[in-house]
């Protein structure tokens, strides 16, 4: 996976836990996505902007499968 912002946002939680408030950056395989943490009534909070989505075919070997597992 490229990118997830779920992920992304847990951990900026956490080194804004470790570190205070502030702005950080990461290198994702889908490319440079800021993260900014803030504190807002004792709560901390991540606001990003996400990277742009990029779809992909499925392989029909892939799709085969899904679709026998749901029967």
């Amino acid at each position: 996976m490229g990118f997830c912002g779920h992920a992304t946002v847990a951990t900026a939680v956490a080194l804004g836990e470790r570190l205070g408030e502030g702005d950080f950056d990461f290198h994702t395989a889908a490319g440079h996505v800021p993260v900014t943490v803030r504190a807002e009534n004792g709560v901390l909070k991540a606001t990003l902007t996400s990277v742009e989505p990029q779809v992909y075919d499925a392989a029909p070997v892939d799709i085969a499968e899904a679709l026998a597992a749901l029967g």
